[in-house]
């Protein structure tokens, strides 16, 4: 990526950011928090995008991977035991 379409490219990295901190203001008017808290993410993730790409480097998310149906079940099981192993810690913090 060179020249015009790199600047092209963090153009349109920071407006998805920006796009997504309007949707977050929204979502925190609404009393929707968890929501606004994921724009707020992909808010952070956009620009970090964008800074990435003006040193010359780029993210390679989703070109070189395909997911398949047995990938996503072995995910959602570790996810799901490293959920089940932080309720049992947090049980005896709430008591």
């Amino acid at each position: 990526m060179i020249g015009e379409n790199k600047r092209a490219n963090v153009a349109s990295e920071l407006g998805r950011a920006d796009e997504s901190m309007r949707a977050a203001r929204v979502l925190v008017d609404a009393a929707l928090l968890h929501d606004a808290e994921s724009r707020l993410y992909y808010a952070i993730y956009h620009a970090a995008v964008a800074l990435l790409l003006t040193e010359g480097l780029e993210a390679d998310y989703g070109r070189n991977f395909v997911l398949t149906e047995a990938a996503l079940r072995e995910d959602l099981a570790s996810c799901q035991g490293f959920l089940d192993r932080a309720r049992s810690s947090i049980a005896g913090f709430l008591g």
